[in-house]
């Protein structure tokens, strides 16, 4: 029997596909042709009737598909600890995040998109969503350079609305689309250019004109929603409406809509969410206790996993959003499957997938989807014994405990070693420089440990 050729074959492992029918195949093996994967199933079979020019032996590891993070601000990466202990509200962005970013060159922009996409990739992440930067190019460029796979977006802002934030640099619509036409699609197809408005600095005419473009072009439009108080009472006080209502009043909602946050949620706006399936990423070291995510989820909403600001990895977003949400939103009761495993594992695959508008190209180990896959060591003691993979990779799994990522049929990773590009030069040239964007920003940072003396 002549076998048919592939160029990687990842062989023996559990294989945790996240499709259609949950198949957990155990002794499982995947076949990548190109940056398609051509065959999932049973090694017996497999190696019959494949032959490889790269097998990798995944025995004793867990093959899934590539984490999706839905909402990672790349150009605060080097911003790390500096909002520790801060509430979340404007304060933060106006002494914080604005001073900071308009801190960072061009090339202190692009050492930061770097480090994120560095640190997404060792911790399993095969495609971030950025919601908003400024010198977005040099973004793109390091997404590109290493092998990333990325939604990106210029943060709208035009200079001459009236907003009680004044934290934002100007960005216009025209930006926007000059900035979709260089590179949506570029990157052999993983970049994405969506748009990204902001209820409290852009008109309705300006929603509405991004939905008229996003749908023109085939894309998506993001935006942060009720993240913090100031942005409900601005919206009663200016429209005698919550921020979802309203936007469902000018017509703006829909399918290709992805909304961040969704804190201060009431549960009329859980069904108007509901009714024109718009999307929503849950980030969960944000205020987390009064996202309503079980109920969300409950009410058939799509709901992902976000960063923001903090750490790239996912892993850690599945195991705080399994813990937090037992309690109910301070109801004297837990529930320890309010968000089960199982039910986090699909947020931070499929559901990224679907929210991103790539279901059909990504999130699951399927056959005709793109080869975004990751290998996890298994054979560690704090993954020792494995009574159930999927609680496991939910609850105990890091980052740290990825092996090897695959995107777009690429190995960018093998052994943690990263082969796109050089990550010891990169984080050398993160330390010389945030001296330098503090120094420029004017920052003072005074944490709740500022009694500590550093000698």
């Amino acid at each position: 029997m002549i076998k048919e050729h592939s160029d990687i074959m990842i062989k023996g492992g559990t294989i945790v596909t996240m499709d259609e029918k949950r198949r957990i195949i155990r002794d499982g093996s995947v076949v990548i042709r190109k940056n398609i994967i051509a065959a999932v199933g049973k090694t017996d079979y497999l190696t019959k009737k494949y032959s490889s020019d790269v097998v990798l032996n995944a025995k004793g590891k867990v093959i899934m598909p590539g984490l999706i993070n839905c909402h990672q601000h790349t150009q605060q990466s080097l911003m790390k600890s500096l909002v520790y202990g801060e509430l979340l509200g404007p304060s933060i962005y106006t002494e914080i995040c604005k001073p900071f970013e308009i801190a960072l060159t061009k090339k202190e922009a692009y050492i930061s998109a770097l480090l994120s996409c560095i640190e997404s990739i060792k911790a399993g992440v095969t495609c971030l969503t950025d919601p908003g930067a400024y010198p977005v190019e040099e973004i793109a460029n390091a997404v590109k350079e290493t092998g990333m796979r990325a939604i990106l977006s210029k943060w709208l802002y035009e200079p001459d609305v009236e907003s009680e934030v004044s934290y934002l640099l100007p960005a216009t619509l025209k930006d926007s689309l000059k900035f979709l036409k260089k590179w949506n699609g570029k990157a052999d197809g993983r970049i994405r250019v969506w748009f990204a408005p902001f209820i409290m600095t852009n008109t309705d005419e300006e929603f509405l004109k991004t939905k008229e473009l996003a749908e023109k072009y085939g894309v998506g439009v993001q935006t942060h929603l009720s993240q913090v108080r100031e942005e409900v009472d601005y919206s009663l006080k200016k429209w005698q409406k919550r921020p979802v209502e309203h936007l469902e009043d000018i017509g703006f909602l829909g399918p290709n809509v992805l909304t961040a946050h969704m804190i201060f949620l009431s549960d009329k706006e859980i069904d108007i969410l509901k009714r024109h399936d718009v999307k929503v990423v849950h980030c969960p070291t944000w205020q987390p206790g009064y996202a309503k995510v079980p109920l969300m989820l409950e009410r058939g909403l799509t709901v992902s996993l976000g960063c923001d600001t903090h750490s790239s990895d996912i892993f850690d977003m599945m195991r705080i959003a399994s813990f937090i949400h037992r309690y109910h939103w301070g109801a004297p009761y837990e529930d320890v499957l309010a968000l089960p495993a199982e039910r986090v594992l699909e947020m931070a695959t499929v559901n990224g997938a679907r929210s991103l508008l790539l279901e059909k190209e990504i999130g699951s180990i399927s056959q005709g989807k793109k080869a975004d896959l990751i290998i996890i060591n298994f054979k560690k003691p704090h993954l020792t014994p494995s009574h159930d993979v999927v609680s496991d990779l939910a609850e105990l799994t890091f980052g740290s405990d990825v092996e090897t990522v695959i995107i777009d049929g690429i190995v960018v990773m093998k052994d943690r070693i990263i082969k796109t590009v050089n990550e010891e030069e990169i984080l050398k040239k993160v330390n010389e420089l945030c001296p330098l964007v503090l120094k420029r920003a004017k920052i003072k940072k005074i944490t709740p440990l500022s009694r500590w003396i550093t000698i």
